[in-house]
């Protein structure tokens, strides 16, 4: 009789999320009250609700903003954002932690 020995990890297939930034296009120029921000976010492993979607500028520590999902388009609504340029991206990460920015 013969032994054998198999070392085996067994692991979560796990798809990354995407994320993509459709407006304000790059180099936008905005004056108004209120910042809309829109973003096509999909994940092929997991549901809207469960991904952490975040909003950053390099500008501003806290953006006071309003978010909103439907089918994949994220919309913010951006309020108080300081007088300025500012570089924004919008990340999406699972429960996996695996995650996308734009």
């Amino acid at each position: 009789m013969f032994g054998c020995s198999t070392d085996l990890a067994i692991g979560v297939l796990n798809g990354v999320p995407a994320v993509s930034i459709s407006s304000p296009s790059d180099g936008d120029r905005v004056d108004a009250d209120t910042l809309v921000i829109e973003a096509w976010v999909s994940d092929p492993n997991n549901d809207m609700d469960e991904l952490v979607i975040t909003l950053a500028s390099d500008q501003q520590e806290n953006i006071d903003a309003e978010l909103i999902v439907a089918e994949g388009l994220i919309r913010f609504e951006a309020f108080d954002l300081v007088p300025g340029e500012h570089v924004l991206t919008v990340q999406a990460v699972d429960p996996m932690r695996e995650g996308a920015v734009d």
